[in-house]
């Protein structure tokens, strides 16, 4: 998998809204936005931060991101899970990382070979009443054939991911 992920370190993203993840969501894409309250105070935000950077919503969702360590601005990752009997490959690039007093995470974006089109945020934020949420932000529409005929089973594993992603932050 690292072999594979350094072959596309020039391979430019499958969409041209690098970054949307962060304002208004695009036109055309399915959008997506999750919300998970995480607990409330110094302990819970320091752990949320340490947990999103270092992929602990992944692991808890049984994907493996090769190479492993912080997200980094620009490095291609490879994603990689099973759905049933297959195994699916996933090449994105950190295309957003963010390290706040309130906000912490990043996003990436796909690269040819993904299934899908689009990107995804991880974030946690730190808000005014002292409570920590993980957000997921995402805007997605299929890459090719398989994954558009596929659509709501699709959609199913889509929404069983997130859900794991979710729980990756939930307080130790």
């Amino acid at each position: 998998m690292a072999a594979r992920a350094s072959s596309l370190n020039d391979a430019a993203t499958t969409y041209a809204e690098v970054g949307f993840t962060e304002g208004a969501l695009p036109d055309g894409y399915r959008l997506d936005r999750y919300e998970r309250l995480v607990g409330q105070g110094d302990q819970v935000w320091s752990e949320a931060k340490n947990k999103v950077m270092s992929w602990a919503a992944h692991t808890k969702a049984e994907v493996r991101v090769v190479p492993g360590g912080p997200p980094v601005l620009g490095t291609v990752v490879m994603l990689s899970f099973d759905v049933g009997p297959a195994h699916v490959l996933a090449p994105c690039r950190i295309v957003l990382v963010v390290d706040e007093a309130t906000r912490a995470g990043f996003a990436y974006g796909t690269l040819p070979g993904h299934p899908e089109r689009g990107e995804e945020s991880f974030m946690v934020e730190r808000r005014s009443d002292d409570t920590t949420w993980f957000v997921i932000t995402a805007f997605s529409q299929p890459a090719d054939l398989t994954t558009r005929l596929a659509g709501p089973i699709a959609r199913q594993i889509q929404k069983r991911v997130t859900n794991l992603y979710l729980d990756g932050l939930a307080p130790s």
